[in-house]
């Protein structure tokens, strides 16, 4: 069953999507604002002796499988032939937990979608070590 919000939550979600917007452009132009908090970015180390391949290995032309995944839902048949354009699909997921980035299958990385000029983006809050994915 879809879950229909109230006016007033709709407000508060365009609100905050507003702040989050402006913060984006912010920091695109420059300006610095009290409330972004940078993220740290750690340098690679050149790959140890029998690691596997990574992204940057790769030649430059290639063509990479990436998926961003919001959630799962498992649904009956006879639900999927009932959807329409419009329709909820409720995830397993909350709106504000992480997306997982996969690239080649495998998962790479978690992050925050944000929307930067009218696009749909992920900033990249955790990267993935190979061996800690099973």
């Amino acid at each position: 069953m879809a879950e229909h919000w109230q006016p007033r939550q709709i407000d508060e979600a365009a609100t905050l999507a507003e702040h989050a917007r402006a913060l984006v452009a912010g920091a695109a132009v420059g300006a610095s604002s009290p409330s972004v908090i940078p993220f740290p970015l750690r340098e690679f180390d050149h790959r140890a002796a029998g690691e596997s391949e990574t992204c940057a290995d790769a030649s430059p032309g290639a063509q990479l499988d990436l998926r961003i995944e919001l959630g799962r839902a498992q649904m009956r048949r006879e639900d999927l032939d009932r959807l329409r354009t419009g329709s909820v699909v409720p995830l397993d997921r909350l709106a504000d937990d992480p997306v997982d980035v996969f690239v080649g299958g495998r998962l790479f990385a978690r992050g925050q979608v944000v929307v930067v000029d009218h696009k749909y983006c992920v900033r990249v809050i955790e990267l993935i070590a190979a061996e800690q994915v099973a």
